[in-house]
């Protein structure tokens, strides 16, 4: 059984499904290889407009898989820091993904896959949805989810996720907003089918730049740095034909609206 099915469709809408109901899709070395070379191969195709995440079974994912992580250290396999490396580096794989990113959350996300949902641009979530940070009482912080938590939750939010290892339900998740969009489970495919449709709408290279110009302000001190890479932003983007559409459009709207 493959860890995680890769598909592309002729729109360029990508889906990486996690595929391990029988360990409520816990994340071992497996996951992490096949998500992370995913990612690279979506990344540089050329093709690739949107990627979501989705995982089989009853739940989203039970974080990292306890009994890979016990059997590596035990075994001598694998270090504790290496888990720790191989999973900080599918994080940051999927946060810099170059296009638009949807997650959908079917039952309990737990601890480093809510780290997952948090690298995410886009969270549609089941009514039904948890989410549960409780690293704390296994004797360790969740340290890797804790830096995309902050941008998606703000650091108050998050300090009293982890800390009170309290589990978040949906409402509360959207709240919060780790999550951004609630439905039930019989309008979940309806609702994510919305959000395909209207991030379609976008030219290719232009919802891309959108992304990294945002990702880049949220991560650098607001200076001149961050208002010249804005600057050369809009300039590259005049220069495609997407920009000279658009204006043809807009001049074509005032035009029928004055006649």
């Amino acid at each position: 059984m493959d860890p995680i099915y890769s598909e592309l469709n002729e729109h360029g809408v990508a889906t990486l499904t996690i595929n391990r109901p029988h360990r409520a899709n816990a994340i071992n070395d497996e996951v992490i290889y096949s998500m992370i070379t995913a990612l690279d191969d979506l990344a540089s195709n050329g093709v690739t407009r949107l990627l979501i995440i989705k995982s089989t079974g009853l739940h989203f994912s039970a974080g990292l898989d306890t009994y890979w992580q016990k059997h590596c250290i035990d075994n001598n396999e694998l270090p504790a820091q290496n888990i720790s490396v191989q999973m900080s580096r599918l994080y940051a794989t999927l946060y810099d993904f170059p296009h638009p990113t949807l997650v959908v959350v079917k039952g309990r996300a737990y601890s480093d896959a809510v780290g997952l949902i948090a690298c995410c641009d886009f969270v549609l979530a089941d009514h039904n949805s948890e989410f549960i940070l409780n690293d704390l009482k296994y004797g360790v912080p969740p340290a890797l989810p804790i830096p995309y938590l902050i941008k998606s939750i703000g650091e108050r939010a998050a300090k009293q996720f982890a800390l009170l290892c309290k589990p978040l339900t949906a409402i509360k998740a959207f709240d919060l907003g780790l999550v951004t969009c609630l439905a039930s489970s019989d309008q979940l495919s309806i609702e994510e089918q919305k959000i395909i449709t209207s991030l379609l709408q976008h030219d290719r290279d232009l919802a891309s730049a959108t992304k990294s110009l945002i990702q880049f302000c949220a991560d650098e001190p607001f200076d001149d740095t961050q208002i010249d890479y804005s600057i050369e932003i809009v300039d590259e983007m005049k220069s495609k034909p997407a920009f000279r559409l658009g204006l043809e459009q807009i001049i074509q709207k005032h035009t029928n609206r004055n006649k």
